[in-house]
């Protein structure tokens, strides 16, 4: 089976970076004799760089081809030149489709939207079966991400957006997406005519961290005796809100907590202002960018990991919810929806209410009381993550029903 990956915002072998959903769909894909074209745009949309300076093809092994386009760059995440840019790629895309052996069945990502609808107009004029992987629901998140004032005039921006929505989710052959709550909306945005998919959480390399977890000499802490040691990993930016991280760490300073650390990994835009705003708290240390080793050795001197997201926000299931779980931590979270109801329901962590610290400072102490709790979280957390969250079993299941929309075996 020949199948054609289209991602335009997921890192390709050349970059060097980590490995991110499509990915493991590649090597799962390869590990069961299938071909795999992947196609993207040289704008790097996680740096904001041109990979390329024109169209580039290459082999990343002998069943592997990715095929990058020239494309437009742009500089901030919400704006008409990011559009624009989307767009062009889209029409390039289409351009190119139909000069190469066409093949069994297309995966593409959406967003962006214009790109995904592109694939699905060409699979429909060359009956090749086309799957929709939903990351994040546009149009509908990038609506609430403006400010109030501009929604009325981003309705009429977003037309064309929202009409390729609906084609893209009536016509396709299959919906899949990183969780169940966004398979619903794809299904309703496309009018329930699209019943084939399902949730593929975006789960761990399990068998991955766990042999870096060996590498570092395995946990060395899970809630024992000592301060305890909290972490956030991931982007410092604007949609994430470490600011209640570091203004809970001080709320409780203020208190007297005097046993708690915080550890903040990653880098963004906003890294000097969170630093400003942590001055002369030595409790709350940032880490920079840590390789996949550094983060393993990292967690394992962690006693649960915190995912701080701001109020509306529209993410349903991150990395963030495996990577701690997988091993052993328990997850503080602000999200609501679907990551709040499996914290809930598997008793696998706290949930506190976004944008306030007093809330997360009470999460925080209540662990610090019953730190027996607090390890049967993480244990709880682990056999989760066996069950639902081994990326191994996940794209397994993604290789079986693209090979089954392709018609090679009956959908189930």
């Amino acid at each position: 089976m020949k199948v054609w990956l289209v991602s335009t915002f997921e890192p390709i072998p050349s970059d060097n970076m980590r490995p991110m959903r499509f990915a493991g769909i590649t090597d799962r894909l390869l590990a069961n004799g299938h071909q795999v074209v992947t196609w993207t745009g040289s704008f790097r949309h996680s740096d904001r760089k041109q990979r390329f300076d024109r169209d580039d093809r290459s082999q990343a092994g002998p069943d592997h081809e990715v095929i990058t386009l020239k494309s437009w760059s742009y500089s901030t995440n919400i704006s008409f030149r990011r559009m624009f840019a989307h767009g062009h790629l889209a029409r390039r895309l289409t351009d190119q489709f139909v000069k190469e052996p066409k093949p069994d069945v297309i995966l593409v990502a959406t967003p962006p939207v214009s790109v995904a609808a592109a694939a699905v107009d060409y699979g429909e004029k060359h009956d090749v079966p086309v799957v929709a992987d939903v990351i994040d629901p546009w149009p509908d998140a990038v609506y609430s991400y403006l400010p109030r004032r501009l929604r009325p005039f981003a309705k009429l921006a977003l037309v064309p957006m929202n009409r390729d929505a609906r084609r893209l989710f009536s016509r396709c052959a299959g919906i899949t997406a990183i969780s169940q709550q966004y398979v619903d909306w794809a299904r309703a945005k496309g009018g329930h005519r699209c019943s084939v998919g399902g949730a593929i959480f975006p789960g761990a390399d399990l068998a991955g961290f766990d042999e870096r977890m060996k590498s570092v000499g395995g946990r060395k802490k899970n809630g024992q005796e000592g301060p305890l040691r909290f972490v956030y990993a991931g982007a410092l930016g604007t949609a994430y809100d470490v600011e209640t991280i570091i203004s809970a760490a001080r709320l409780l300073e203020k208190q007297g907590v005097t046993d708690m650390e915080f550890l903040i990994a990653g880098g963004g835009p906003r890294r000097e202002e969170f630093e400003r705003l942590a001055a002369g708290m030595p409790q709350v240390r940032f880490l920079g960018m840590l390789d996949a080793t550094e983060l393993a050795r990292t967690y394992s001197t962690s006693d649960a990991g915190i995912a701080c997201y701001r109020k509306g926000a529209t993410q349903s299931i991150p990395y963030k919810l495996f990577d701690y779980l997988a091993v052993g931590m328990p997850i503080i979270s602000s999200l609501t929806g679907e990551m709040e109801e499996i914290i809930t329901r598997e008793r696998v962590g706290m949930h506190y209410e976004p944008e306030n610290p007093e809330a997360l400072a009470k999460c925080l102490r209540q662990l610090a009381c019953d730190r027996e709790a607090m390890r049967e979280m993480g244990a709880r957390g682990r056999a989760f993550t066996e069950l639902h969250g081994d990326n191994a079993k996940n794209y397994e299941t993604m290789v079986g029903m693209l090979s089954s929309v392709a018609g090679l075996r009956p959908v189930q």
